[in-house]
């Protein structure tokens, strides 16, 4: 009942209702009783163990998640020092992309199903907590429900603490309010340290890639006849949700805009597609590119353009490349289009106030529906209820981000 409520606010009251309910959100989340429902709960299980020593963190099955959570990971290592066992269960994709976090021992590559773990891949988590005997676990998948880990008497915590940390962020304006902000704030008040979060280099998420995929990149550069002279831009349409899909008008003017600037444009495209080429400066991805070349693929262009998704925060990340005869550039302009998703929970803006830019040496952007940031309470996308994904798009003007795109060339 509480989503249809929310829904039809959202549909007669587009921008006030909006800032009616996250006023109303931020207002509960910051009362004591929510704390004590949640974020003083979970400091008492911390408080109890006399020693923790070993950690496992769950993420999400996305790739995304491990690529901007990963920080949450070195903020446990951090506290508690380099004599932790610090492990993290990622999806298979993402793992094969982000080898190493700082301060994490190992990464257990168990996800292949998106958008849902299988109860087979439940089953293989339980087995590394029976393996590992860990002393604290922290379950960071919407997906997976405390009883459903065979944790024993191991204390387990999930992201409900979330909420009136996130809370109290996001009461500030000009606070930063990315969720990775978030997250690493939660470790910090489970475990009782003062102070806010710091985006160090130690806690920023580095994609290590291998030359190997480096020179897959190259060589598909190669093959496909691009000349480096001009500015390279990168199309991704692929996003894994309908709400956060740009819709199909708006592509195809984007596309039409793109086509006409000094530019090599390379479509990584999503199943509706047509592979043909609508001119002569835009070329396709293969479908089947493997993710690190993907990465640095993203590393060797000006500007990557795209829907809020996974490839969104691999594009934003520092990036180092191992072995590689040229360093990585960490110069790519993100530009992302949000729809359904709150802009300021999981985009990168150099230029709006409380957005977190991104961990790029060049400007990011986002761009949303003309009455603004959809409200925080679809940061779970089970509550999205419209029948059209494309009211969440409304406003979004193609010719103000070509506009933007070709102040910069």
């Amino acid at each position: 009942m509480i989503y249809k409520i929310i829904d039809w606010i959202d549909r007669m009251f587009p921008e006030s209702g909006n800032r009616a309910i996250d006023k109303l959100l931020i207002f509960v989340g910051r009362r004591y009783s929510v704390r004590a429902l949640s974020l003083e709960k979970d400091k008492t299980k911390t408080k109890k163990l006399s020693k923790i020593r070993k950690v496992c963190v769950i993420y999400d099955v996305n790739i995304g998640d491990l690529v901007i959570l990963g920080p949450a990971a070195t903020e446990i290592s951090g506290i508690l020092g380099p004599e932790a066992r610090i492990d993290c269960i990622a999806g298979k994709k993402a793992a094969e992309l982000v080898r190493e976090i700082p301060g994490v021992t190992e990464i257990f590559p168990v996800y292949r199903h998106v958008p849902y773990p299988s109860a087979e891949e439940v089953e293989k988590i339980n087995e590394i907590i029976s393996a590992e005997k860990y002393d604290l676990i922290f379950n960071f998948s919407p997906f997976i429900k405390n009883k459903d880990l065979e944790s024993g008497r191991t204390p387990v915590i999930d992201f409900r603490g979330l909420v009136p940390v996130l809370a109290e962020i996001l009461s500030d304006p000009n606070k930063v309010g990315h969720i990775s902000f978030g997250f690493t704030a939660f470790i910090r008040e489970i475990f009782g340290q003062a102070g806010e979060p710091r985006r160090t280099n130690s806690a920023k998420p580095i994609l290590v890639i291998q030359k190997e995929a480096v020179r897959e990149a190259e060589e598909f550069l190669q093959k496909s006849h691009v000349r480096r002279e001009k500015p390279l831009i990168i199309f991704n349409l692929a996003t894994a949700s309908r709400f956060t899909e740009i819709p199909e008008s708006l592509k195809k003017s984007l596309l039409g805009g793109l086509s006409e600037l000094p530019a090599t444009v390379l479509i990584y495209p999503d199943k509706s597609f047509s592979e043909g080429d609508p001119s002569e400066n835009i070329k396709m991805i293969p479908k089947n590119f493997s993710l690190p070349a993907f990465a640095a693929l993203c590393d060797k262009a000006e500007f990557f353009l795209t829907g809020d998704t996974g490839s969104m925060h691999i594009a934003a990340a520092q990036k180092f490349f191992s072995g590689a005869e040229t360093p990585a550039r960490n110069r790519t302009a993100v530009f992302s289009i949000f729809g359904a998703t709150p802009a300021r929970l999981y985009g990168y803006d150099s230029i709006r106030p409380g957005f977190l830019p991104a961990d790029q040496d060049a400007v990011s952007r986002v761009y949303m529906k003309d009455t603004g940031c959809p409200s925080l309470f679809y940061m779970n996308k089970n509550s999205i209820r419209h029948d059209k994904a494309e009211d969440f798009f409304k406003g979004i003007e193609a010719e103000k981000i070509i506009s933007d795109i070709r102040s910069l060339l």
